[in-house]
């Protein structure tokens, strides 16, 4: 465990070719991005399949590419350290505050789903007695 992440058993480890970042894969199929350089934290984690571990790893300037147990290959887009990605990838990322908004939405509209099926398990019965419209 490290900063309370906790990694599972470790397949591949790369260095960025200018010694920022690093990437750790493992065999439960997640690749995370670690800052190389102090404060040394957890950047991103990449969730790539549930079918297998990660068995290769190789790494460009801007991306790296991961190989699960499966035959499936995955392209990835690094992340800076200051957080920034490319600009072709940054509609793939979700910040803190994303995921926090989407978060409350979907609390949201579970309570609102409730509240229907609530309704509709309470709605009105016409009186039997009653003309019925068609």
């Amino acid at each position: 465990m490290y900063g309370g992440f906790t990694v599972g058993r470790l397949s591949k480890l790369r260095v960025s070719n200018d010694g920022s970042v690093l990437v750790s894969t493992s065999a439960d199929g997640v690749a995370m991005l670690w800052q190389a350089t102090a404060p040394f934290q957890l950047l991103c984690t990449y969730v790539g399949t549930d079918d297998g571990g990660i068995s290769s790893l190789a790494m460009g300037q801007s991306i790296f590419a991961t190989g699960y147990d499966d035959g499936m290959i995955k392209v990835w887009p690094l992340m800076a350290t200051n957080g920034a990605v490319p600009n072709d990838y940054a509609d793939l990322f979700l910040t803190q505050e994303d995921v926090a908004r989407v978060a409350e939405e979907n609390e949201a509209k579970e309570k609102h789903l409730a509240k229907t099926q609530q309704r509709k398990k309470s709605g009105f019965l016409p009186n039997a007695k009653a003309p019925q419209l068609l």
